[in-house]
């Protein structure tokens, strides 16, 4: 609120009665607000009305100035010279006085208009008293100057009150209330009603000009979920759309896994007698004969451990299927390990050992990167031969692990017979990240990555989450982007001095096209042979 501090003096403009006297004079004020600081370089609109005591709530005469207070909180005007709203300042009869001049104010410019103050005119302007007169006479000689007049009473409004009952018992003299728009004063000796002093609500002054815009405030809480809206009824169901053209054929897909063997069928009907068929095989042979007497010794390249039964062979490359061995042991075909498992070992011109269940199906293939031999791979399968988890090396020199859930596991810290596993996290690229906690100063840091994370990521992929440990500020914003790390500041230009957590995330570096949808081929082994059993 602004209030209106008056300056008790009314300067007189210089007056002469040998031409027309000027129906005007001086006024002063300065403005203070609430805090009882100036109010600097304030443009006003100000209400001045003259009332005598017998007519308080009529006043002769009401004028509105629009005016601007200097450096100091001064405003000065001259009343007479202001927009007239009621009466003439030259139809006043000053002889009717005592008057009283009461000043309102409009700091909105919205044309409404609050009492700022009321204080008796005890010396009416000479000249203008004496327009009102009879015919002046001769001017007379100058007299001395008269003693210094004692101090005006002053009107103090002290608020409002709903009775005249409510009035205290005693005051101070000049003081005031307002009771249903009626001014109630202390005489000094009891409460005198001068009548009401509202007067005529004044034109609505200019539109003042558009204030800066304020600060955006905090975001406010989400609020609830609203029911769901009633279901519309279905659209009518457009037109059967052209069958499109055969698209054309896709590649073929890799060889699969040979699946294992169905149930025997039931046996079908007799048939015909067929025609005499050709020579059959060769009948089983029979009982072994005596043994015959032995022979010379011959050549040979085994040699008999009899400690242990079993020979052996040191000199050269044993090929088994195979009349070109390249290696001490070298295998074309399968290796039977008991009754129920298999193991190959040839695939192409590359290196392959598979094993297979009792289901004959395959449970570990060693190989190689389809249309990669010298890629290693190796693959986990179900039982029925599909693959589940594997590692290999890519087409890029890649070290790639794959399965249904990726874990880490731990050792139970409170029970030998448990153990704690952790499910990997997924995502759509190669990620890493970093995290921590920062401290503002003064609304402001700069956050090194650590040195493993600058080693790993690309600085241009990363992204930041930031959570502040205040309530008491608008937000925290990454500003600055550097290689070796990231630059927090408070929005709104805060100073804060609080501390925050933080979450940087980046792709790896050399991985940024990383492919999430590919084709089976170019992930797969190549195919196994199994030997015949």
């Amino acid at each position: 609120m602004k209030n209106l501090l008056l300056i008790p003096i009314l300067i007189l403009t210089g007056i002469t009665l040998c031409a027309q006297t000027p129906q005007k004079f001086n006024y002063q004020a300065v403005i203070r607000d609430a805090n009882d600081e100036l109010l600097r370089n304030e443009n006003l609109n100000i209400q001045v009305s003259l009332f005598s005591a017998a007519n308080a709530s009529n006043p002769e005469f009401i004028e509105q100035h629009m005016v601007e207070s200097n450096q100091n909180g001064l405003i000065t005007f001259i009343i007479g010279e202001g927009s007239d709203v009621t009466g003439s300042i030259h139809a006043i009869n000053w002889e009717e006085g005592p008057f009283f001049i009461r000043i309102d104010k409009d700091i909105n410019g919205n044309g409404t208009f609050d009492i700022s103050g009321i204080n008796e005119l005890l010396s009416v302007p000479f000249a203008l008293y004496a327009q009102n007169s009879a015919t002046p006479g001769p001017q007379g000689p100058e007299g001395p100057a008269g003693p210094a007049g004692a101090d005006g009473t002053s009107v103090s409004i002290l608020g409002t009150l709903d009775n005249p009952s409510d009035l205290p018992s005693s005051g101070n003299l000049g003081d005031a209330w307002l009771i249903d728009g009626e001014l109630w004063i202390w005489d000094g000796s009891e409460w005198q009603n001068v009548g009401n002093i509202e007067g005529p609500q004044g034109p609505p002054g200019q539109d003042g000009a558009q204030g800066p815009e304020g600060p955006q405030g905090p975001m406010g809480e989400q609020g609830s979920e609203g029911p769901p809206g009633p279901m519309g009824e279905p659209g009518p169901e457009g037109p059967q759309g052209q069958e499109g053209s055969q698209g054309p054929e896709g590649p073929q897909g890799p060889q699969g896994f040979e699946g294992p063997q169905g149930p025997q069928g039931n046996p079908g009907p007799q048939g015909p007698a067929g025609p005499e068929g050709s020579q059959g095989p060769e009948g089983p042979q029979g009982p072994q004969g005596p043994e015959g007497p032995q022979g010379p010794e011959g050549d040979s390249y085994w040699e008999l451990n009899a400690a242990n039964s079993s020979i052996y062979y040191l000199d050269g490359f044993v090929g088994v299927n195979n009349n070109d061995p390249l290696n001490v042991l070298h295998v074309n075909g399968g290796i039977r390990s008991y009754d129920e498992a298999i193991m190959t070992l040839n695939i192409q011109d590359a290196g392959a050992v598979a094993t297979y269940g009792p289901n004959e199906s395959v449970n570990v293939d060693v190989s190689s990167l389809t249309n990669y031999p010298n890629h290693g791979y190796i693959l986990v399968a179900n039982s029925n031969s599909i693959q589940r988890a594997g590692l290999y090396v890519d087409e890029s020199d890649n070290g790639v692990v794959f399965g249904d859930i990726k874990n880490f596991r731990m050792n139970h810290p409170q029970n030998d017979n448990q153990s704690i596993w952790y499910a990997s996290l997924e995502g759509p690229e190669a990620g890493a990240y970093d995290r921590g906690v920062a401290t503002l100063t003064d609304g402001e840091v700069f956050i090194p990555y650590s040195e493993h994370f600058q080693w790993v990521i690309n600085p241009e992929t990363v992204t930041f989450t930031l959570t502040p440990h205040s309530t008491n500020t608008y937000g925290l914003a990454v500003v600055e982007k550097r290689t070796n790390g990231f630059v927090v500041r408070e929005l709104m230009d805060g100073k804060g001095n609080f501390s925050f957590d933080y979450k940087v995330q980046g792709v790896r570096a050399g991985f940024e096209d990383y492919r999430v949808v590919r084709e089976n081929e170019s992930s797969m082994p190549v195919g196994t042979e199994k030997s015949e059993r």
